[in-house]
């Protein structure tokens, strides 16, 4: 099992204190505890033992003897979506009679492209716990993982995400989420609105995790997790899912902290009613159910998601991010609806509004941009002009002067080995880093406590590669690419690249582990991580050779970005 090869190849490497270490007894950092943390009093809490109960019944997980825990895996967290109940709300988990196995995972959910064709299904709704099996004190910080794969593909179960690892090396207990994606995840309609009782519609997914963060509040106390404190992190896709639940009145009280790794939080997470509306009807087009409305629904929910798929595909979304994006994967794009109940107000409008007490990670890798430039199809300049041209392509609202700016003064060629890289470095700041500071810009200024980092460190070109197919020729370096950091977190082995990596592993499950513990990220014998704030652009930066504070990330550029209208 990977998981055991990657604990005993850290067991001479890591000194990890077991509730989450790091932090020391005289750190002048409060961090915000925010009234989470621990449950007062009582006797220590029993070790955790392959059987457990929840609230639908009783569960069997494995025991891992090496980092002593137990792993829980597809447990339901709500009723099947399919059938009827396929575009409603998550319907409560069913009850079952006797020992259920949680010795295996659940389905992925029903991938709404072609990128992962693995073991699929709409009846998807699990999640997996994993639960240090040792007595413990007091009840146990829980970090709940929400994962990428641009809301149409993934699985809280896929690579290189290890539940168990994470939470043998951390002390916390460690819940990773499946929620329905793609087009049964994110389909409005006013039939659907019609038909709920709270008037909701397009944001099944969102419904999905807030049902998952429920479950968790009423059942994670026995696996000897704090309900009372709760981490959200996730990575691209998964890292925007912890934007939205910053956002969402449905989500508050479920959470105490939030990790967002690459995302892009912003106003481009949702969209009107209006606009959802808009893109519900080519979907009946698309699959022939533009009858009467009283049929409309019944013509949707008889179709097989196989076939509602191959027609997407037919059409031409049947390609993941990665490549040029089609007309087909722009009309179809998963975004979330603002339908009054989910969700309010745009993004921004709504962190503004949200209660100060969430502390939050914010963080970006250094190289963004380039692992979607690889791609043959990409656009990858290799003059001054062909590097103009792509810029006022990619931007087109962009006038000549804001062009020059770009390719001259910001990110001018000779700061870079091509034009391609210099590109790939647009591209990143635009769709990652800067999104990134503007959102920690809002957050900071709404008294929220605010970390930010920069991920130095790469990763196999081979296993990133692998990702793309055909690579251009002319493509960028991929350097600390998307994705990277979590190779690291999840302590990926052999694909990590550089000098000691252990020691970036370490760190970056004690800086993880010490902020879902109190809000303070710490590690031993590493730098100190600032207070963001937005004159002053402190961050963490996870260099090549070492890991230390630094400040004024990227406020130029990021400044043009934000006056040219695109944050």
């Amino acid at each position: 099992m990977l998981y055991w090869l990657k604990v005993l190849s850290l067991v001479l490497a890591m000194v990890v204190v077991q509730a989450c270490g790091g932090v020391s007894d005289d750190d002048e950092d409060n961090g915000g505890d925010n009234g989470g943390g621990e449950i007062p009093g009582g006797e220590p809490l029993p070790p955790v033992g392959e059987v457990v109960t929840v609230a639908n019944g009783v569960l069997r997980g494995e025991r891992i003897v090496v980092g002593d825990l137990v792993l829980y895996q597809g447990i339901p967290y709500a009723a099947p979506p399919e059938g009827a109940n396929r575009w409603r709300d998550p319907q409560p988990a069913l009850d079952w009679l006797g020992v259920r196995d949680a010795t295996q995972a659940g389905a992925n959910c029903f991938q709404g492209d072609l990128r992962d064709i693995s073991e699929q299904s709409e009846d998807c709704l699990f999640l997996n716990v994993a639960a240090p099996a040792a007595e413990t004190e007091n009840p146990r910080p829980v970090m709940v993982w929400f994962h990428g794969g641009d809301e149409d593909n993934g699985s809280g179960t896929r690579l290189p995400a290890d539940i168990a690892y994470l939470a043998s090396a951390s002390g916390n207990v460690v819940v990773s989420v499946n929620a329905r994606l793609g087009f049964l995840g994110f389909l409005a309609l006013p039939g659907l609105e019609l038909e709920s009782a709270d008037g909701s519609t397009g944001n099944y997914h969102h419904l999905d995790q807030v049902a998952a963060l429920q479950w968790v509040r009423d059942n994670i106390s026995n696996f000897n997790g704090n309900p009372n404190n709760v981490t959200l992190f996730g990575e691209a896709a998964g890292g925007n899912d912890v934007c939205r639940h910053l956002a969402s009145p449905l989500s508050a009280g479920l959470f105490q902290r939030a990790i967002m790794q690459s995302a892009r939080c912003g106003p481009a997470l949702t969209r009107s009613l209006a606009e959802a509306y808009v893109q519900g009807d080519d979907y009946k087009q698309l699959w022939g159910c533009d009858v009467a409305v009283g049929q409309v629904l019944d013509c949707l929910r008889q179709q097989s998601a196989f076939d509602l798929r191959a027609a997407l595909a037919n059409a031409g979304k049947a390609n993941d991010s990665l490549g040029p994006d089609s007309e087909a994967q722009i009309r179809f794009r998963s975004v979330a609806a603002i339908d009054g109940h989910a969700f309010d107000a745009e993004i921004y409008d709504a962190l503004r509004l949200s209660p100060a007490n969430i502390d939050v990670m914010i963080g970006v890798t250094r190289n963004e941009g380039t692992l979607f430039q690889q791609r043959l199809g990409n656009v990858n300049p290799d003059t001054q002009t062909g590097y103009q041209s792509a810029v006022s392509g990619r931007f087109p609202t962009f006038n000549a002067g804001e062009v020059i700016t770009v390719t001259e003064l910001l990110y001018p060629r000779f700061d870079y080995s091509s034009y391609s890289d210099a590109f790939a470095d647009v591209l990143g700041d635009a769709n990652y880093a800067c999104p990134a500071v503007a959102t920690a810009d809002v957050l900071a200024a709404g008294g929220h406590t605010v970390r930010f980092y920069q991920f130095g460190r790469e990763v196999s070109d081979e296993l990133l590669l692998a990702l793309v197919g055909a690579v251009d020729p002319n493509a960028p370096e991929l350097g600390a690419a998307h994705s990277a950091d979590l190779y690291y977190l999840w302590n990926a082995g052999s694909v990590l690249e550089g000098p000691v990596p252990a020691v970036t592993v370490q760190a970056m499950q004690q800086y993880w582990g010490s902020f879902a513990a109190n809000g303070v990220p710490q590690a031993d014998d590493q730098a100190q991580w600032p207070h963001y704030s937005a004159d002053g652009g402190e961050f963490l930066d996870f260099g090549l050779l070492e890991i230390a504070d630094s400040s004024d990330f990227k406020l130029a550029k990021c400044d043009f970005f934000d006056s040219a209208g695109l944050l």
